[in-house]
């Protein structure tokens, strides 16, 4: 007894230390803490020692955490059931006086495995990290060390101070860690397998910690979708208390959430996962009918500085409370300030008041009711676009509701969940330069367009309403061409929405700085002739929103229409030129002289080319000395017309040397009329002028010059005359275009306007013509059909653009009155009809030389209306450079109104008179009736040279 007594008592103390003994082996060392690594669907080569049913993930980790043999367990859902296993092996060598036999792990789908390690600086977290081997985070690393261990390199992440580390690499055969800012869930597309099987990839749940003040994150839902398995669940929570526990889950950071029902109860079940970062093994997503998958965007919540930019709203504001306000800062340091500041979510700048708004809430992807419209202002929210560099102040302009229209072209559809995955997608698009997207909220569709609403000038093109709930994004991460452009200047009109304020000393100072903006794509700028600021805006006229384009006597405006930007590329036998167009060209592009033989038809196209031979008469180059050659590349939008928006651009191929450039003027000549009438005297003499705005008949005009087609008549107390079917032709016959209408109605407003009386009180007409000649023509003829009435010919209501929207026109009669009078009852009589016409020449000067060091192009004629043009109400696109009066007419109403009250004083005073003078007149011309001849005029203008 005796002896069996000291044996038990000898196991009882053998047991004991034994115990003791695991115990100090089990604790970890001073300034560690136990934690875990977790493996999603991994199943270990090992048994288990202990196994208990029907418990949590968080129950099993803490069975583990408290039993002293427990070096890793196993959670696994078997039907509708869990199992918690614990095994006394771990899966790999970890830090501390532990070491554990290295164990395989088998892919098994809804099983976790967590093994239990000692990590110094560990988060209170339910995992310290995930191991996903054999993957890696390519092209990412922030920060190598090497010669360390598994758990160090681990540890190194947890401790980095110089940026936030989310993602750590193991290589065990090199002992060299990588740390990195991104992880697999912002780097998706550079998540991928190594070509090393003993590289294992770390994510880090210790950055993910909620901060005070920090913005809510945006639900996304997902419905019935396959899905990753859920970690932790919970029973008899609604979806919108699901969401709640997942934003603002501690256990781990919750990206995605299950809700619906599960044999009749309400079922909420959360997830580390979501179903772009879960590795897409055969079985790691689940799918199930009676749940609704639902993921959560954090926005720029842990999003790196870099990747932080901004979405605009144009023309709204949000309702709401800003925390703070400023009015000293400019639009650029107002989005600095939003940018850097964590409770800053969005700002809201007044443009009218200089004024920035600071909100600590944001619209998201909802259409929520507080943005409301309002012209003064633009709304720029922080968006997180990962792994994208866009350094300009706004990276998208969303407008809400619509989708681009107009365009016959194909949208390329891709795979997004959110409207940021979307615009990250057209970042990133390689197939084509994504100049905006759309996405469907309701399908989750992503749409990349190669097109914009500013592709084309044609009316049709716009964003229009959407039948479905779908978004509109432009990408303003771009740079449009700006070599070579046309420019249309309105006087007395501001656009409110400057989105960059600088100093200025004229119009053209502004355009200028326009073309040279960075911070975004500049397409409009107002030039304030008091405080001699420019202000820049993406903007133009048709996609201003509305009430942001007011009427101001201090302010000019310059919009930006076409641009073309041209390279060439120096081949051994050709010059090729490549033109790039900010919008689709219709048109021909051919070198100087050379239409029919050295051209290329363009059909809407961004970018065209032409090859142009260096050698033989096809192209017409020029060889300056042996190894320079030169041309001039012709870009005309219309086959058959010249016209000052079109570009003459000298190019040039040269080793070592400058080279020459070209410059092409264009002369027209008036040699005045050579046939005179031979009709009835009492009919009135007819005779058709080409004058300048002074109203002086020149001799040389330049090309795009605004000139004055006047039809003048000898008798303007009897008769009245009309205009119709005025048509421009070449000189061979072979070219026409019709100018006026059969009803006498303008058709080409670009190229000539309606038909206005010379003077409020005159008959005599004139139409404003925008000089142009044909292609491969040295003649321009205009032919015009007049008709001659008693009194007054009946005029015509026409319906043309006012220049000061793309949209906006105006009912204007055909010969100077804006309002419909009463006919007599003799004006609709015609009395004769005559056929007027003129040639015009077309004369070109030499080019001038510039000296280069490399291959280039350089501009030969490249009028701009700005330069060139003459600001008056008729032509109201268009302004004069020079203050100077003798070059510039101005419309002033309230000295029309006393010119035009001093002729109705005249009227009165003299009516009687006239009266009595012309009855006696009309009763002799009765009895000696005429009869009506048809006459023709003609009138010469001889073109010296031509630009074909």
């Amino acid at each position: 007894m005796d002896q069996l007594l000291k044996m038990e008592i000898f196991l009882l103390l053998f047991s004991a230390i034994f115990a003791l003994t695991i115990c100090a082996d089990a604790k970890c060392p001073r300034g560690t803490v136990d934690s875990f690594i977790l493996s999603t669907n991994a199943f270990p080569s090992t048994n288990s020692y202990k196994t208990m049913t029907s418990t949590s993930i968080v129950e099993c980790t803490r069975f583990c955490l408290n039993d002293a043999i427990c070096q890793s367990m196993l959670f696994m859902r078997i039907g509708n059931g869990t199992e918690c296993r614990l095994t006394s092996d771990a899966a790999s060598d970890y830090a501390g006086d532990r070491q554990g036999k290295s164990l395989s792990l088998l892919p098994t789908s809804g099983s976790y495995y967590l093994e239990k390690v000692c990590i110094k600086g560990a988060c209170d977290r339910l995992f310290v990290a995930e191991s996903l081997r054999g993957m890696e985070l390519t092209d990412n690393n922030h920060q190598v060390i090497s010669n360390t261990s598994r758990i160090s390199c681990i540890e190194a992440c947890i401790a980095s101070k110089s940026f936030v580390c989310k993602s750590a690499e193991f290589d065990s055969k090199t002992t060299e860690c990588r740390l990195s800012r991104h992880d697999r869930f912002d780097r998706k597309a550079q998540f991928k397998k190594s070509v090393s099987a003993s590289v294992e990839y770390f994510d880090v749940t210790c950055p993910y910690q909620k901060e005070p003040e920090t913005p809510a994150p945006e639900i996304i839902p997902l419905v019935n979708v396959d899905h990753p398995s859920s970690l932790v669940e919970y029973e008899g929570v609604a979806a919108e208390e699901c969401g709640e526990l997942c934003i603002n889950n501690v256990l781990f950071p919750c990206r995605a959430f299950l809700s619906g029902r599960l044999e009749g109860k309400l079922y909420c079940g959360l997830t580390h996962q979501n179903r772009d970062g879960l590795v897409q093994s055969p079985g790691s997503m689940q799918s199930s009918r009676s749940l609704d998958y639902y993921e959560i965007t954090r926005s720029v919540e842990g999003c790196d500085a870099s990747e932080i930019h901004f979405e605009m709203v144009s023309g709204m504001m949000l309702n709401s409370n800003p925390y703070f306000i400023t009015s000293d800062l400019t639009p650029q340091d107002c989005m600095v300030r939003c940018k850097r500041e964590r409770r800053c979510r969005s700002v809201t700048i007044d443009y009218k008041k200089g004024s920035c708004q600071y909100n600590s809430e944001s619209v998201g992807s909802s259409s929520d009711t507080k943005l409301q419209q309002n012209g003064n202002f633009n709304y720029f929210e922080k968006i997180c676009l990962a792994g994208t560099q866009c350094q300009k102040d706004w990276s998208f302009e969303r407008i809400r509701n619509k989708e681009l229209v107009g365009i016959d072209h194909e949208k390329v559809l891709v795979e997004a969940n959110t409207k940021e995955e979307c615009q990250t997608a057209c970042l990133k698009h390689k197939q084509f330069q994504c100049l905006s997207a759309e996405f469907n909220y309701q399908l989750s569709e992503c749409r990349l367009s190669p097109y914009n609403r500013f592709s084309s000038t044609d009316k049709s093109v716009s964003v229009s309403n959407s039948r479905f709930v779908v978004d509109y994004f432009e990408n303003n991460c771009i740079e449009e061409p700006r070599g070579f452009c046309n420019t249309k200047m309105i006087k007395r009109l501001k656009l409110m929405l400057t989105e960059k304020i600088t100093t200025g000393e004229s119009i053209e100072d502004c355009r200028q700085q326009c073309y040279d903006t960075k911070e975004f794509v500049c397409r409009s700028a107002n030039f304030d002739n008091r405080q001699r600021t420019c202000g820049l805006s993406h903007h133009t006229r048709k996609s201003a929103p509305q009430d942001s384009l007011i009427q101001s006597d201090t302010h000019e405006f310059v919009e930006i229409s076409t641009c073309f930007e041209v390279s060439v590329d120096c081949q051994r036998d050709v010059m090729m030129a490549h033109v790039k167009s900010n919008a689709m060209f219709k048109g021909k592009v051919y070198t100087k002289g050379k239409p029919l033989s050295c051209y290329s038809d363009v059909s809407n196209s961004l970018e065209f080319s032409l090859p142009i031979s260096l050698n033989g008469g096809d192209c017409g180059t020029v060889t300056e000395e042996e190894g320079k050659f030169s041309n001039v590349l012709v870009i005309q939008s219309n086959d058959h017309v010249v016209t000052a928006m079109d570009k003459a651009i000298g190019i040039h191929c040269s080793y070592d040397v400058g080279n020459k450039t070209e410059e092409v003027d264009i002369n027209i000549t008036d040699p005045g009329s050579s046939d005179k009438s031979r009709g009835s005297p009492s009919l009135p003499d007819l005779s058709l002028h080409i004058v300048d705005m002074k109203g002086e008949e020149r001799e040389t005009v330049s090309l795009g010059e605004l000139l004055r087609v006047q039809v003048r008549m000898s008798d303007e107390d009897t008769y009245g005359i009309f205009v119709r079917n005025l048509v421009a032709k070449d000189g061979s016959g072979g070219n026409n275009l019709t100018l006026i209408d059969n009803t006498g109605c303008p058709v080409e407003v670009k190229m000539m306007r309606e038909v206005r009386t010379i003077e409020p009180q005159s008959k005599s007409l004139e139409g404003y013509l925008e000089a142009f000649t044909f292609t491969g023509s040295s003649t321009l003829e205009l032919e015009a059909e007049v008709e001659t009435c008693l009194e007054h010919c009946k005029p015509v209501l026409c319906q043309i653009p006012t220049g000061r929207r793309e949209d906006d026109t105006e009912t204007v009669s055909s010969f100077g009155r804006r309002k419909k009078r009463q006919v007599g009852p003799n004006d609709e009589e015609v009395l004769s009809t005559v056929t007027l016409s003129r040639s015009v020449g077309v004369q070109a000067t030499d080019f001038e030389s510039v000296k280069a060091p490399e291959n280039y192009a350089a501009p030969v004629t490249a009028p701009t209306p700005i330069e060139s043009k003459i600001s008056i109400g008729l032509f109201n696109k268009f302004g004069s450079t020079s203050p100077n009066p003798d070059s510039t007419f101005c419309f002033d109403p309230t000295l029309f109104a006393l010119i035009a009250g001093m002729f109705f004083l005249l009227e009165v005073c003299g009516f009687s008179a006239c009266l009595v003078a012309a009855c006696r007149w009309r009763m002799r011309s009765k009895d000696s009736k005429r009869q009506i001849v048809g006459q023709r005029r003609h009138l010469s203008i001889h073109y010296g040279n031509s630009t074909g």
